[in-house]
């Protein structure tokens, strides 16, 4: 009787500890940010999770404009109870000193390694003029990664 009790505390805790993980540890992969006007660039993008729900991601990118970094750390939380549709926000910069956000969904097919997400990625950026301007608003973000460590 006692070894029945022992196993159903262990499936307990091991249940409980899979439904309050990360959806993976970390994942690399292929990244694009786009406006619906006149702006595309692709590039990489390596995620990770630094704890249950928090998360850092990097993203090199580069367009016919040039290129840049982005630095994000993202807060995630479960959409569903299969814990494979995440929603995330998160901060952070881009070419090291203008302002970025992120909003977005990412999905973790549980038979496949791999990370879909799309955000919409708002961001700042200072002029010489000191001109408001939206642009910076209007962009997005899809990625597709490889998930490394699961």
């Amino acid at each position: 009787m006692k070894h029945k009790i022992v196993l159903f505390f262990i499936a307990v805790l091991f249940c409980t500890a899979n439904l309050l993980s990360q959806p993976y540890r970390s994942a690399l992969g292929a990244a694009s940010e786009f406006t619906f006007k006149d702006y595309y660039a692709t590039g990489v993008s390596f995620k990770f999770f630094m704890g249950k729900k928090s998360a850092g991601e990097i993203a090199a990118l580069a367009s016919n404009g040039g290129y840049y970094i982005s630095l994000l750390y993202q807060y995630h939380f479960a959409l569903d109870n299969k814990k494979q549709l995440y929603g995330y926000l998160g901060a952070g910069a881009f070419n090291i000193i203008y302002p970025r956000g992120t909003l977005g969904l990412e999905y973790r097919p549980a038979a496949f390694p791999l990370s879909i997400a799309a955000d919409w990625r708002p961001f700042y950026e200072w002029r010489v003029d000191d001109d408001i301007d939206n642009r910076g608003l209007k962009h997005f973000g899809i990625s597709l990664r490889y998930v490394l460590k699961n």
